[in-house]
């Protein structure tokens, strides 16, 4: 049921990009033909930022470091998109008719900066590939019980499919079955536990209580966490041209900048 399910997804969203030619245009495969709505620009930018390690980090921060690891999980990526949205309108203002970020660099500084940049970020692209995949296929073999070279291959397969063979509009619409599956989850698990009496056990917070600044306790999460996450989330929008590409996406040129400060709450209201 499982390998079907995988399988119809994949072909619904195949269907449905294919339907409206988004891979037989540079346009289309590029920047979904440029017509991707506020409210969608705004799911893809908030939900861009639930990767499956951010759950593993999310969880075990809160649990173990209470408030404290909640707030260095959060406050860096709520604070990257909101900074990143004003980055976002200004490319799109100078640069209407672009694609990416390096097309874009090599516009303002030239084809040396430009190829300076797309070294780093093939580095990025691999490294982050890499762990993303990794946890993924950790938490789909936990969950189903099907053999991990089997998923990841199916994995890949799927992403290669679908990533060549409509462009970034397949991004776009996962991203939309994302928000819906995530929000509905959340939705479930809080009426579960209102419903049943059951409390939720929180660990951290009973242990540590409110101490986000001036103990020991918060000063140690933030050396040995907080701060190298908080600074690595600063700086990944502008490393990971799917950012930069939802906002050429957009069919609204005036509203990017305020679409990215609501995908921030909508990614806050899911970390907090």
């Amino acid at each position: 049921p499982i390998l079907a399910l995988f399988f119809l997804s994949v072909y619904a969203l195949i269907w449905a990009t294919q339907s409206a030619n988004y891979g037989s245009t540079k346009v289309g495969f590029l920047v979904s033909n440029r017509d991707v709505s506020y409210y969608l620009t705004a799911i893809a930018a908030g939900i861009g930022w639930f990767w499956a390690q951010a759950f593993f980090l999310s969880t075990y921060q809160a649990y173990y470091n209470g408030l404290a690891g909640a707030l260095w999980f959060s406050v860096g990526n709520i604070l990257s998109l909101a900074i990143f949205s004003y980055g976002a309108q200004k490319i799109r203002d100078q640069h209407p008719t672009g694609f990416t970020l390096t097309d874009y660099i090599r516009e303002k500084h030239g084809i040396a900066m430009q190829l300076t940049y797309t070294a780093v970020i093939m580095i990025f692209a691999i490294i982050t590939s890499s762990y993303l995949l990794l946890a993924l296929v950790k938490t789909l073999a936990i969950v189903t019980g099907i053999n991990q070279i089997l998923i990841s291959t199916l994995t890949m397969l799927s992403v290669f499919l679908l990533s060549f063979g409509i462009g970034f509009r397949a991004s776009i619409f996962s991203d939309l079955i994302k928000f819906i599956a995530v929000y509905t989850v959340l939705v479930l698990i809080i009426g579960y536990f209102a419903l049943s009496g059951h409390s939720i056990d929180l660990a951290g917070i009973k242990q540590h209580g409110l101490e986000l600044f001036g103990t020991q306790h918060a000063w140690t999460v933030f050396a040995t966490f907080g701060g190298a996450f908080f600074l690595s989330n600063i700086i990944n929008p502008w490393i990971d041209p799917a950012f930069t590409q939802i906002a050429y996406s957009s069919s609204d040129k005036k509203s990017i900048g305020s679409a990215f400060k609501l995908g921030a709450v909508i990614f806050g209201l899911k970390a907090l």
